[in-house]
């Protein structure tokens, strides 16, 4: 619970434009602003690069550059101080190791539930058939169980990589950053709101055991 609001915090720490009113069906998120308890943060930009992945997000005092080989995530730096914060390998395809912070870990993978377990750390995730995050096991907090709208296209519906799950799991931030657009996460509910081509633009979030929404995050997207 503190990992949800401490992020939405720092979304919140670091003017909300609308995109240009053209409906598609091949939208890309631009920014993502957090307004909490009736204060507006500023604005998170993500940029792309020529195959349509993550390329960058952060604003104007903090920049995350995401790097790709053979089109799967390698590797995730801060720009500000040029820290490199994870990378990433993998065998066979499937993600097998995972750098935090300078300490290599071993990740286990178990075909059945598609589970990743990073050995170690004490977390693992599972995956839906959507790539999306379909639960999250963390030492610090209550293991989470995501569920989503189906019908609805989330924040990464469009991008053009199988490995935004992990984008979402490092930054601990599935409820962001998703395919399909969540609904509920460990008791804690959204109020989703969508365009015309059902693109996500607006979630109400109200926490577990409170009775009104704590955050509201609106969804700028744009055609690439």
């Amino acid at each position: 619970m503190k990992k949800i609001i401490l992020f939405l915090a720092a979304l919140s720490l670091i003017s909300c434009s609308d995109d240009d009113g053209n409906k598609t069906k091949n939208l890309f998120l631009e920014s993502i602003v957090v307004a909490n308890g009736g204060s507006t943060g500023g604005v998170i930009e993500f940029t792309y690069n020529d195959k349509k992945q993550i390329e960058t997000f952060g604003n104007k005092d903090t920049q995350y550059l995401f790097k790709y080989e053979d089109d799967r995530l390698i590797s995730i730096t801060n720009t500000k101080d040029n820290t490199i914060l994870n990378r990433f390998g993998y065998q066979n395809g499937q993600l097998n190791t995972m750098e935090v912070n300078g300490v290599e870990y071993d990740v286990t993978y178990k075909e059945e539930n598609k589970e990743y377990i990073v050995e170690g750390l004490d977390r693992s995730f599972t995956l839906n058939d959507e790539n999306d995050i379909a639960s999250i096991t963390d030492p610090n907090t209550e293991p989470y169980v995501f569920t989503y709208e189906p019908k609805y296209k989330g924040a990464m519906y469009s991008v053009k990589s199988i490995d935004t799950y992990l984008i979402a799991f490092v930054f601990n931030a599935p409820y962001l950053l998703s395919r399909r657009a969540v609904k509920d996460f460990g008791g804690n509910t959204f109020v989703n709101t969508y365009d015309d081509d059902g693109y996500l633009k607006r979630a109400e979030l109200t926490l577990k055991g409170e009775s009104e929404p704590s955050s509201v995050i609106y969804y700028n997207y744009t055609e690439l």
